[in-house]
């Protein structure tokens, strides 16, 4: 009888140590689950009423020539400033400004160049969404609301024959990635205007060797888009972004 009280209090003790080293371990997770929450709520966060600024640059250039000889260039640019507010954290909206250009050339087996040049200048609205990644690192989706005012002109031997003029409407949307290098400057790279849907409204004229204008005709155009093309969308950006006081 004694054997089995002792083996019984030894039992009892045993399992109860187990159950305190048990307790102890999930105090660990505990504390460990904690330190990653607190963590992660010190990495990168756009506050509401944090003040969005900052812009984003882009250009592609392509060339290529042909088996029989004939040879084409171009080149495009993209500049939008930009600035928002948050109005809810990761959330924000705001307005920019639009500027772009481009310019292709392409000469024949027989020596002729033309010219293609064109530039658009404009003003939106815009709302981004960010997505915390690890630390630093956010991904972030955005849609534009914007109207544009172009104009473009084409030449052949230095020689314009055709110009136009023309103002579009669209709604697009672009991807990227952004990483927060101090408090307020965040640089960013994306694809942007990925899927789009357009409205455009164009004059265009043709000209007389002395400029003057012998016809005239009228486009209205809607397309829409999916350019998964990078070297034609691709852009780098920053971004100033001012917390939010108190």
């Amino acid at each position: 009888k004694l054997l089995l009280n002792d083996f019984l209090q030894s039992s009892i003790t045993l399992h109860i140590c187990f159950f305190l080293q048990k307790l102890n371990n999930m105090k660990k997770n505990i504390l460990l689950l904690s330190g990653i929450f607190i963590l992660q709520l010190a990495n990168a966060q756009v506050e509401k009423g944090s003040i969005f600024t900052g812009g984003s640059i882009g250009s592609s250039n392509s060339s290529g020539e042909g088996n029989s000889g004939e040879k084409s260039s171009g080149f495009s640019w993209n500049f939008s400033p930009q600035i928002g507010k948050a109005i809810a954290q990761h959330k924000v909206i705001g307005v920019q400004l639009i500027a772009g250009g481009n310019a292709n050339e392409n000469t024949n087996t027989s020596g002729n160049t033309q010219k293609n040049t064109g530039n658009q200048f404009g003003a939106g609205v815009f709302y981004r969404q960010y997505f915390p990644i690890y630390k630093k690192w956010m991904f972030y989706g955005q849609t534009n609301a914007n109207l544009n005012f172009t104009n473009s002109s084409s030449t052949l031997q230095s020689i314009k024959y055709q110009q136009a003029k023309g103002v579009s409407g669209a709604l697009t949307a672009s991807l990227g990635i952004t990483y927060q290098v101090s408090k307020k400057l965040w640089l960013e790279a994306g694809l942007s205007d990925l899927i789009g849907i357009t409205y455009s409204h164009q004059k265009s004229e043709n000209l007389s060797p002395a400029g003057a204008i012998t016809s005239s005709f009228k486009t209205n155009t809607v397309t829409a888009n999916f350019n998964l093309n990078s070297s034609n969308n691709f852009a780098i950006g920053f971004r100033w972004i001012i917390p939010a006081k108190g």
